[in-house]
């Protein structure tokens, strides 16, 4: 079986926690131990990640959804053509972040269902002293911490464009409200 290698974020991690900070140093520096990882530390470290991805998205989720509920209303009362071309430009990317989001709170497989258990035995006492492969669960969830980032990413820079066009389109549709 090959030697399963951790992210650049778990060594980080593992050295954060087996190091003290003293109130006279004068860097925060730790040194990577090789010392065994709990597996359970290990997974709480990535739903720790993944769960601040996912309440980020979900919080541009909703900034999107107000925006885009904004932009129905100025189409729907007495928008310009200028506006609707601007609302137009809002409402495509923010849908399009919108969509990304849903990828990044995605549950993709049952939690611990990557783990790989031993041919499932008639009674409880048979699994006993048998090894239960969590190398796949790890893999995987480490790979999505990545994926969900560029994702996330993605939506994030699709926002803030659509966030622009809104307040542009949101300026002009005012300014033509209280023309005297």
């Amino acid at each position: 079986m090959a030697e399963y290698k951790f992210s650049h974020y778990i060594k980080k991690r593992q050295a954060l926690s087996s190091t003290a900070f003293g109130i006279n140093n004068t860097k925060l520096e730790a040194t990577i131990q090789n010392t065994p990882i709990s597996g359970e530390n290990l997974l709480k470290w990535i739903y720790d990640v993944l769960a601040i991805l996912d309440t980020k998205a979900s919080a541009l989720m909703r900034l999107n959804g107000v925006m885009l509920a904004t932009t129905t209303f100025m189409l729907i009362h007495g928008a310009t053509l200028q506006i609707k071309v601007l609302i137009i430009f809002n409402a495509l990317p923010l849908t399009l972040s919108i969509i990304l989001c849903l990828f990044v709170v995605n549950v993709d497989w049952p939690f611990l269902g990557k783990a790989k258990m031993p041919k499932t035995p008639d009674s409880a006492t048979e699994i006993a002293g048998q090894t239960i492969d969590f190398t796949e669960e790890f893999s995987r969830l480490e790979s999505m911490i990545g994926i969900r980032t560029l994702i996330y990413r993605w939506a994030w820079g699709l926002s803030l464009f659509a966030a622009v066009a809104f307040i542009i389109a949101l300026a002009i549709y005012l300014s033509n409200q209280f023309v005297i």
